[in-house]
């Protein structure tokens, strides 16, 4: 994580991003034909949603869908006791292993 500008909020440097997608392959990757649902904690949803983009824009990239319209990921509040322990600007992702 690092910090951004006052009002901005944390920003996921490339290296975090890049982590959160090859532990999400070693899980067997994501099965795109099936629901995906993103969480996030704190009172901004804005971190869910840049890692919702540049999800869709990796998966785009990648051949795996043709337009980042084709796939919807609901965002949702995580939980009192989840978001407790993992503070805000957590993200959590849901989804069906292709595996």
């Amino acid at each position: 994580w690092r910090r951004g500008r006052a009002g901005q909020g944390p920003r996921l440097g490339r290296a975090s991003r890049n982590m959160v997608f090859e532990e999400i392959e070693k899980a067997g990757g994501v099965d795109l034909t099936r629901p995906i649902w993103v969480a996030y904690s704190g009172l901004s949803d804005k971190t869910a949603r840049k890692y919702i983009a540049d999800s869709l824009a990796i998966a785009t990239e990648k051949g795996l869908i043709s337009s980042p319209d084709e796939i919807e990921m609901p965002l949702t509040l995580v939980g009192a006791v989840i978001g407790t322990h993992v503070g805000p600007g957590g993200v959590a992702f849901a989804f069906f292993a292709r595996e």
